[in-house]
């Protein structure tokens, strides 16, 4: 029970209240949050599509500043599929692939000094290379 309450409250998710309502009711927002505190304690790797992407740009930043640091404290790995450069900031990615450019790059997305030992690497050696959060 402590595991959940404190997952729940590390995804942003503090509200007692709220945590005996039944899903449907919930907000988008906070079935994101309750969708990603699940996932972060059923399994070790998690891919999450359409990250922040049905939330608002404020609850994208709280939401992203709240699940880096619960994913990277358990030592879990987050793959968030997004197509929204802000959370870049927030998520503080490890890795990115940027589907556009159809480049990896570190971390970063704008100016990223993309290279080609970095994507050569990741081609190798991909299930080694990624560390905890890829975008």
């Amino acid at each position: 029970m402590e595991q959940i309450t404190s997952t729940l409250g590390s995804v942003g998710f503090n509200s007692v209240p709220y945590w005996l309502k039944p899903f449907s009711v919930l907000s988008n927002g906070e079935k994101s949050r309750v969708e990603l505190a699940r996932m972060s304690l059923e399994k070790d790797l998690v891919v999450y599509d359409e990250f922040t992407s049905l939330v608002d740009r404020d609850v994208a930043k709280s939401m992203s500043n709240s699940v880096q640091k619960l994913f990277r404290k358990r030592n879990k790995k987050l793959v968030a599929v997004t197509c929204h450069h802000d959370v870049l900031e927030w998520l503080k990615p490890d890795w990115v692939y940027d589907t556009d450019r159809k480049e990896f790059s570190s971390g970063k997305l704008q100016g990223a000094k993309s290279s080609d030992s970095i994507s050569k690497e990741l081609q190798k050696n991909i299930g080694n290379i990624i560390k905890s959060i890829i975008i």
